[in-house]
C-alpha cells in the first residue's frame, strides 16, 4: 500500500478550537455553536488539517507563515 503524501497550504493561527453549525455554503455565515476547550494557545488554521491528515497515516508537509517570536515557535512546534 502506498502512503498518501499531502501538502497543506494556508494560514497559521493560534486560537481556541470551536464547534460550528452545519455548513450552508460559501455564501453563508459560519456560526460558532461551542468552544471545545480552554487550552491557550491552541493551533488553528492549516495545522488542524495537517494534523488530521497525519493521524490518518499520510506524510504531511505544511506551507504557511509565522513570525520568529514565541507565538510562531508555539505554532511550528505543534
Amino acid at each position: 500500500m502506498t502512503t498518501a503524501r499531502v501538502v497543506v497550504i494556508g494560514y497559521a493561527s493560534l486560537d481556541y478550537p470551536m464547534e460550528l453549525a452545519e455548513f450552508h455554503g460559501a455564501d453563508a455565515t459560519s456560526v460558532v455553536t461551542a468552544r471545545l476547550g480552554t487550552h491557550w494557545p491552541g493551533i488553528g488554521g492549516s495545522a488542524y488539517l495537517a494534523k488530521a491528515a497525519y493521524r490518518a497515516g499520510a506524510e504531511v508537509g505544511v506551507v504557511s507563515w509565522v513570525g520568529s517570536d514565541a507565538h510562531g515557535g508555539t505554532w511550528t512546534d505543534a
